[in-house]
């Protein structure tokens, strides 16, 4: 039950995120180079969940998959809290 409320929470950040990231990168690429910069960022996305299904495959096999999914979450919840932490540092000059 706790697990599924914390994904469920975690999960909301999901497309606020995905709508940040792309904003930043419009607003922060090089005048000629944004359209490399979302490919980048997208390698990015698609290397580090990649990773982590890899990660999460050891896991399942090692101590069970309830530890792979809480894993998950705790990772998710984190992400969250650093996001939060750092939004001051993405002021507007």
């Amino acid at each position: 039950m706790a697990l599924g409320a914390f994904l469920l929470i975690t999960g909301l950040t999901n497309a606020p995120l995905g709508a940040t990231e792309y904003g930043l990168i419009g607003a922060l690429a090089w005048e000629g180079t944004v359209t490399q910069a979302y490919s980048w960022q997208i390698v990015a996305n698609v290397t580090g969940r990649a990773a982590g299904a890899f990660l999460a495959g050891i896991l399942i096999d090692q101590a069970g998959v309830d530890s792979a999914l809480a894993s998950a979450s705790i990772s998710c919840g984190i992400a969250d809290v650093v996001a939060v932490a750092g939004r001051r540092t993405l002021a507007a000059p």
